[in-house]
């Protein structure tokens, strides 16, 4: 049963950061059937008032989720593929079909995607990489400077690809909006198991229980992940290969926007 909100932040517990942190949310994660309330970890006691700025009440939620129920994952990273064309300094025309997800050779449908699809590297390999060596791991669960204790803040939610409409979180700059993270989270999470476990006001990290284990399935994830979220390869990673291969076998999503 969802609990009443109050007025301001829901419920939230100042913790331990690193390994304890991921330990707390597990445990609040297995409670969910029963306490209704999903658990997300917060970096900075004064990120609570910001995240929370926009919380939506209970009874505003159920149409909220029906929205983003109503919206297809891929056309909405269709879409945002379209746009991020203009940040590779190419003027396309052409839209963006929900077929370039699947496709072997993205670039026939989009040829300015060559620009941006590097080479594998050779130091990650396939067989045997570190499922949790991606970007900034679980910079999240890292104890903020100055501070001693993340926050573990508890909403009014049972599926994590609700946070981002329970906090209304997006909309702003490449930031998509709520319902359209929720789309795609709602897919991922249906596919790959991903579930939100942190978040602070430009960055949501995630855990997943089933990541793509082959280097094809880990390129159609690479291009889905810089569609939602190109910063991760304009100012992250570099190229769509070199995020392919850090997806593969990987427990842990990382999600950043300028």
């Amino acid at each position: 049963m969802l609990l009443e909100l109050p007025e301001g932040p829901i419920f939230h517990l100042r913790i331990e950061g690193g390994s304890y942190a991921l330990d707390q949310w597990q445990t609040a994660r297995n409670l969910v059937p029963t306490t209704g309330l999903w658990p997300v970890i917060v970096n900075s006691s004064g990120m609570e008032g910001f995240l929370f700025a926009d919380l939506q009440r209970e009874e505003a939620l159920p149409q909220l989720i029906r929205q983003a129920q109503d919206l297809q994952a891929l056309d909405v990273l269709a879409k945002r593929l379209h746009r991020s064309s203009e940040y590779v300094k190419v003027k396309s025309s052409e839209q963006a079909s929900v077929a370039v997800f699947s496709a072997t050779d993205p670039s026939a449908y989009l040829p300015w995607i060559e620009r941006i699809r590097g080479v594998w590297p050779d130091i990650v390999d396939p067989e045997d990489s570190d499922p949790h060596d991606y970007l900034l791991p679980e910079e999240l669960l890292q104890i903020p400077k100055g501070e001693e204790t993340v926050t573990l803040c508890l909403l009014p939610i049972e599926q994590s690809w609700e946070v981002p409409l329970c906090l209304q979180f997006g909309g702003w700059n490449e930031c998509p909006l709520p319902a359209e993270h929720s789309s795609v989270h709602l897919s991922w999470q249906q596919r790959y198991g991903a579930e939100i476990v942190c978040m602070s006001g430009d960055i949501i990290e995630c855990i997943v229980t089933s990541p793509p284990t082959t280097q094809q399935e880990a390129r159609t994830l690479a291009l889905e992940q810089f569609a939602y979220c190109s910063d991760i390869v304009h100012q992250g990673v570099g190229s769509l290969e070199e995020l392919a291969a850090r997806l593969l076998r990987n427990q842990t999503w990382y999600f950043w926007w300028d």
